[in-house]
């Protein structure tokens, strides 16, 4: 009898461990889908032609051009610049809302978003207004409009995560 129980416990924690890796197998493969976009994005954020790009939307864009004439109204080079950088930060927030990326990613990159809205927000919003594109650059918006609300690091950690969520829910309705 008491062997019976000694084998039966052994077998439901045999199954238990099972379940539980096979879980964690499952989401291990997952991210290794999503390692290709990751590293493609690690990619031209380590160059210096991409960093040269976002110290000019930061600090030259406003002072150099006039956001009255929209997006469409600068000179390709500065319009190519803008929409780099800028899709570039709205994929990265795209992709951590989707779960792919990790939070000490977004949180280290937190004021990146920031500064970039801050310095596009007139262009993209004349844009809209011009192209009649409601819906252009939302996410980046959004995104830095969660971060600059939320000031303390673990603070802005819960509740991007709890965004990311909430997305995914609504998502799946």
């Amino acid at each position: 009898m008491i062997y019976n129980m000694i084998a039966l416990v052994l077998s439901t924690l045999a199954l238990a461990s099972s379940t539980a890796l096979a879980f964690r197998q499952a989401g291990l493969m997952k991210r290794s889908n999503h390692l290709p976009a990751y590293l493609a994005f690690l990619e031209e954020f380590r160059t210096d032609a991409f960093h040269q790009r976002y110290h000019f939307i930061c600090n030259r864009l406003n002072v150099d051009h006039d956001p009255r004439n929209g997006i469409s109204g600068l000179p390709d080079n500065v319009r190519d610049t803008l929409y780099d950088v800028a899709y570039f930060h709205q994929n990265l927030a795209a992709l951590f809302r989707l779960g792919i990326l990790d939070d000490q990613i977004i949180v280290t990159m937190s004021t990146r978003f920031v500064r970039v809205w801050d310095a596009i927000e007139p262009f993209v919003l004349r844009e809209r207004e011009i192209v009649s594109i409601p819906h252009m650059l939302r996410v980046l918006q959004d995104f830095a409009d969660d971060v600059r609300t939320t000031p303390q690091e673990q603070g802005l950690l819960r509740h991007l995560r709890n965004t990311r969520k909430a997305d995914r829910n609504t998502a799946k309705a």
